[in-house]
C-alpha cells in the first residue's frame, strides 16, 4: 500500500505537489525544536523523505530533498532578516537576498543527502538501512564545519527531551541525530519489507530508545571538591535599545548593581557582549568592577567586544576578572552574517558605501588557556549564539 501511494505521488504530474509538499515537510520539522519541543516529529517527518531517497532516481532523491533543506530553514533561519535588516539597517532585499542565499547553501547538504541514499541504496533495503543514517549524519557534520560551519537544525539537538539524549554524553550531538535516523530508516524498512526481515527491521528501529533509555540511568559526572556558588545575570535588555546611547550608562548600572547584590557567591556570569562597547572604551567601568569584586575570592565572567589595537581586529570575547589578574577567552567558532560576511568584496565595499555593516569579528585561536578560578578549578568557555554591533561598520 505504502508503495503504491508513493508511486503515484511521485509520478510526472504530481511533482511540483511534491516538492511543495516536501516544503511544507521541512518547515514542520522545526516544531521538533525549541521552544516547541515535539520530539517524536523529528522521527515521523523525515519517514517521508526516507522513503523517497529509496523509491527515487538519485536525481529526483536530490530534488526533494533540496525541497526539505529549503522548508527547514526558511522556518528556522527567518532570525537572519531580522539580525541583517531590524538591527543591521541593510536594505530589505539586500536582507531576503542574503536569506534566500543562505537557505539554497543549506538546501543543497540535503539534496546531496538524497543524492547519496539514493545511489548507494541501490533500491537494497538492508543497504538502504545503512546508508540511510550514515550519509545524512555525515552531511550533518559537513553542514556544521565547512565555511566556518552552520550546525542549526542538525537533528539530534531535536532530541534534547528525549530518551535519545542519552547517547549525547557518549556520542556527542551527531551520535544523537545517527540514533535518530537509525531508527527512522529501520522504521521504513519495516513497512516496506516482509517476513522475518520486518522482524528484524522493527527491533532495529526500537534498539536506539532502548539504548537511551539504558544509558540514562548512568551519570557521567559526579560533584569534586567544594560547591561553586554561580549566579547567572541576563540584562534582558532587547536588541532594539541595546546600543542606543541613552541605554549605555542604565546597562552598566545594572549589571554592576549584581556584582554587589551577589557578594557571597563564587563565580558571576553576564551574558555574551553583556557590555555594548569595546573593551579599550571601558576601561574605567571595568577598574571599578574590578575594585568591587577585588579580595572576596570572586570571579566575574562578562562578555565584550575585544579590539586588538596592533592588527586593528575585533573579537568577541569572554573576560575572566577578580581583582587581580584578568583572563580572556576569544570566540573561535564564528556565525555567518551575526559575526561575519560571507559576500565578495564588492558586496562588502557596496556595504561600506552604504554604512552598512561590514567588518568581520576577528576567530580566536584555536587553542587557548582555560580559565583559573581563584579557588583553583578550571573553566572552558563557549560563545554559541552571534552578535550584530555597530563595531561593525568601523
Amino acid at each position: 500500500m505504502l508503495q503504491k501511494v508513493s508511486s503515484a505521488f511521485l509520478s510526472a504530474d504530481q511533482r511540483w505537489l511534491a516538492r511543495g509538499a516536501f516544503v511544507l515537510i521541512g518547515a514542520l520539522t522545526m516544531l521538533s525544536f525549541a521552544p516547541f519541543g515535539i520530539f517524536p516529529l523529528a522521527a515521523i517527518l523525515s519517514l517521508p523523505l526516507l522513503l523517497v531517497f529509496f523509491k527515487c532516481k538519485p536525481r529526483q532523491a536530490g530534488q526533494l530533498g533540496f525541497c526539505f533543506g529549503a522548508g527547514l530553514f526558511l522556518a528556522g533561519t527567518y532570525w537572519l532578516y531580522i539580525s541583517i535588516h531590524v538591527f543591521g539597517e541593510a536594505p530589505l532585499a539586500l536582507a531576503i537576498l542574503l536569506m534566500i542565499g543562505l537557505v539554497i547553501i543549506m538546501a543543497f547538504y540535503y539534496a546531496a543527502a538524497g543524492w547519496l541514499v539514493a545511489r548507494l541504496s541501490a533500491g537494497k533495503l538492508s543497504l538502504f538501512a545503512i546508508v540511510g543514517p550514515a550519509v545524512w549524519v555525515l552531511m550533518e557534520w559537513l553542514r556544521g564545519w565547512l565555511m566556518s560551519g552552520f550546525p542549526w537544525m542538525t537533528l539530534g539537538y531535536s532530541q534534547i527531551d528525549s530518551p535519545l539524549a542519552s547517547f549525547a554524553p557518549v556520542l556527542g550531538i551527531y551520535g544523537v541525530s545517527l540514533a535518530l535516523m537509525i531508527s527512522a530508516s529501520a522504521a521504513l524498512a519495516t513497512l516496506l519489507s516482509s517476513g522475518n526481515k520486518r522482524i528484524i527491521f522493527a527491533v532495529l528501529s526500537v534498539l536506539p530508545w532502548a539504548g537511551g533509555a539504558a544509558l540514562a540511568q548512568y551519570s557521567w559526572t559526579e560533584p569534586v571538591g567544594a560547591l561553586v556558588k554561580t549566579t547567572i545575570v541576563q540584562g534582558g535588555i532587547s536588541q532594539d535599545k541595546k546600543w542606543l546611547p541613552e541605554q549605555f550608562r542604565p546597562t552598566l548600572d545594572l549589571y554592576r548593581h549584581s556584582i554587589i547584590e551577589n557578594v557571597d557567591s563564587d563565580l558571576v556570569i553576564w551574558p555574551e557582549v553583556a557590555i555594548p562597547s569595546l573593551f579599550d572604551q571601558v576601561e574605567g567601568f571595568i577598574s571599578l568592577v574590578e575594585s568591587d569584586i577585588s579580595g572576596r575570592g570572586q570571579m566575574l565572567l562578562f562578555g565584550i567586544l575585544e579590539r586588538e589595537q596592533t592588527e586593528g581586529k575585533t573579537y568577541n570575547s569572554v573576560f575572566a576578572i577578580d581583582g587581580e589578574t584578568r583572563q580572556v577567552y576569544r570566540k573561535r567558532h564564528l556565525v555567518p552574517f551575526g559575526e561575519y560576511f560571507p559576500v565578495p568584496d564588492f558586496v562588502r565595499e557596496w556595504m561600506r558605501l552604504m554604512s552598512l555593516p561590514y567588518n568581520d569579528i576577528s576567530s580566536g585561536e584555536a587553542q587557548q588557556q582555560l580559565i583559573v578560578m581563584p579557588d583553583g578549578n578550571r573553566l572552558s568557555v563557549a560563545i554559541s549564539a552571534g552578535c550584530e554591533h555597530p563595531g561593525q561598520r568601523q
